[in-house]
């Protein structure tokens, strides 16, 4: 229900990523959401259904994202990650993200996590 009201965001891009019938991931993309880093492209989410995790999916829809978000004119991406999700960490380090010293402490199912910032310039 959180993200519903950014469906009808107008600057955010969504990419679906279907193998036949099956909807097998997702990436949402955009513009800065934040003042703080006004001028930069954001990866706001990507996902994939665990079955079709290390099959390309999600390496072929992050890279589209950066593709077009370079088209748009950001040269400097980041996105957010959780600090204790290493898989995600080693898959955005592989593609080319960088890790820096930002982060946020947030709430997600009633349990406080750390967001690392990653970055990626072109």
């Amino acid at each position: 229900g959180q993200w519903i009201p950014h469906l009808a965001n107008p600057n955010r891009k969504i990419l679906l990523c279907m193998e036949g019938d099956i909807m097998v991931g997702t990436c949402s993309f955009s513009h800065s959401q934040s003042e703080q880093f006004k001028g930069w492209g954001e990866i706001i989410s990507i996902y994939l259904l665990p079955a079709y995790m290390g099959k390309g999916y999600g390496k072929t829809l992050i890279n589209f994202a950066l593709k077009e978000l370079k088209r748009l004119g950001d040269r400097k991406i980041f996105l957010w990650v959780l600090e204790e999700n290493r898989k995600a960490r080693c898959f955005y380090e592989k593609i080319g993200f960088k890790p820096t010293d930002d982060y946020l402490n947030v709430e997600m199912g009633g349990k406080e996590v750390r967001e690392i910032r990653y970055i990626y310039e072109d």
